[in-house]
């Protein structure tokens, strides 16, 4: 009987040095662990908001892009009509026939039109719209804001801010230009359409997530578009948005970047023109992502605790009872 007291000592004394390794194990593995994971969130949030980033910038190339090809076009369709005009003005039928062989492959654009500088119900009067519009009588194309517009645009292509089209009742932007006779005098505008719910088709599909919002702003804040069209031109994004005190700093950089309580805003100046894109990500968004991986991270790293920690106990306990059994 006195022979299995030392044994006992022994096993008492080699259970506490297994728990004691089981619970520095634990410790350490648990350490290791917040440590990854927080290392793990801040990587993951700061990727998060690059993404954002990155998503902008791109959108703001594309729609830089899309801007430089509707201009470049009708740069090109003034040019012609410059050659079309070498005799002087061709019958109305001629230039709406040659707008419309343009159009067929710009499905972007909603309309072509071009007005010498006179009245077009007054005498001398020309005006050609392409799908056939007949202004009303009150309705003066020179004193419309993409005729103004082109006339202090020195030959270059001019924007409109966005305005309720006459015909259709829809917000519209027009491009405008100057067009010049062979001999460089002035001999009118010409101008195309662009629904503004075409550029807001474009944010949509560059959406990252549902919940974030894209707009177009002008640099004062007002709206270039918003969700719903019939809104744009109206209300002040930065007022709406309750970032008024960041509006002297939007303009005095390229980029701009800061987080709210709810969401994450960040701003990219669209170049050429004093137009902004900026996106508006809720913060329970982004957070939601990161909190999603790190939960099946926890899984894991626990699961792997334990098998490790249960492989590791089991081994000791194995070796212990063998160093007991070849003591009895």
């Amino acid at each position: 009987m006195s022979g299995l007291i030392p044994n006992r000592g022994k096993y008492s004394f080699a259970r506490r040095i297994m728990i004691a390794v089981l619970a520095i194990m634990i410790l350490v593995t648990v350490s290791l662990s917040a440590a990854f994971l927080y290392y793990f969130f801040i990587k993951t949030y700061d990727l998060t908001i690059d993404n954002v980033e990155v998503n902008v910038g791109r959108l703001g190339d594309n729609i830089t892009h899309f801007l430089e090809d509707k201009a470049a076009l009708l740069e090109n369709l003034g040019l012609s009509i410059t050659i079309l005009f070498r005799e002087g003005p061709v019958p109305p039928e001629v230039l709406i026939d040659h707008f419309l062989r343009v159009r067929s492959d710009i499905p972007d654009v909603y309309t072509f039109y071009y007005h010498n500088n006179t009245r077009w119900n007054e005498p001398g009067g020309y005006s050609v719209f392409d799908n056939d519009w007949i202004p009303p009588d009150t309705w003066d194309n020179t004193q419309r804001p993409w005729f103004l517009a082109a006339k202090t645009a020195a030959g270059d292509v001019a924007f409109s801010e966005p305005y309720v089209d006459a015909e259709t009742d829809e917000i519209v932007i027009s491009l405008s230009q100057n067009i010049y006779d062979i001999h460089g005098e002035d001999i009118g505008v010409l101008a195309a359409d662009i629904f503004i719910t075409m550029l807001g088709e474009l944010l949509d599909r560059n959406l990252l997530y549902p919940e974030q919002r894209l707009f177009l702003v002008y640099d004062d804040g007002e709206y270039i578009n918003q969700p719903d069209p019939q809104m744009a031109s109206s209300g002040n994004f930065f007022t709406d948005y309750g970032l008024e005190q960041y509006l002297a700093r939007i303009l005095e950089t390229d980029t701009f970047q800061t987080r709210q309580a709810d969401f994450y805003f960040y701003s990219q100046r669209i170049p050429g023109i004093d137009w902004n894109i900026v996106s508006i990500t809720p913060m329970s968004v982004i957070t939601s992502e990161i909190y999603s991986i790190l939960f099946r991270l926890i899984i894991v790293a626990v699961a792997v605790m334990v098998i490790s920690g249960g492989i590791v106990f089991f081994a000791m306990v194995r070796s212990l009872l063998l160093v007991l059994s070849t003591e009895k």
